[in-house]
């Protein structure tokens, strides 16, 4: 920032000094003007109402010269950035980056296809190990009913024994309970009572 504001005094500093070497050929007109006494050029200015901060120019900038117009136009402007020309791509480019976005979405398309693979393999495993918890939990149960051996025996002659009719269909809910029965294993079991 001080580099340029070094330079805009140079600038500023040119234009005052190059006027005081050429001799001063105005009109009379102009001088008259100029020389009046009632109108100072360099009156200090009083601050104005509601003025809220009160800030003194800088000492470099206070007695010298706005820079003319054409020094404006040929000095570069600290506040705007140069303007960055960007080149357009070629077309060889453009056919690598699509190459490499198609290359891209085909290795993404083959993840997601082995995923999907994956996550079916998964749920099938899941659907087996639920039906082998189930089973492992009757196993359970089975064996709680076991300390009752003595009277499961009873319960298996008596169904064995008896004849198809109301009295096997009535010992179904003691073996369905005591043993457990898978849903399936309950089915045979009826069509054998029947």
């Amino acid at each position: 920032m001080n580099s340029l504001e070094s330079q805009l005094f140079q600038l500023q500093k040119e234009p005052a000094t190059s006027a005081a070497q050429q001799p001063s050929k105005k009109p009379q007109s102009d001088r008259k003007l100029v020389d009046l006494p009632l109108f100072e050029m360099n009156m200090a200015r009083e601050e104005g109402e509601g003025m809220e901060t009160t800030e003194s120019e800088s000492p470099s900038t206070a007695g010298t010269p706005p820079p003319s117009l054409e020094q404006l136009l040929t000095s570069p402007d600290p506040k705007h950035e140069p303007f960055v020309w960007q080149v357009e791509p070629t077309k060889e480019e453009l056919t690598n980056k699509l190459s490499t976005a198609t290359r891209s979405m085909e290795h993404m398309n083959s993840l997601l296809h082995e995923s999907e693979a994956t996550n079916a393999i998964l749920m099938e495993q899941i659907s087996l190990l639920k039906s082998e918890m189930r089973r492992l939990e009757r196993n359970q149960e089975r064996e709680k009913s076991v300390a009752n051996l003595e009277y499961l025996k009873n319960v298996l002659l008596q169904f064995i024994f008896l004849r198809a009719g109301s009295e096997k269909q009535a010992l179904l809910p003691v073996i369905h309970t005591m043993l457990q029965l898978s849903p399936e294993e309950k089915s045979k079991l009826s069509a054998i009572a029947q």
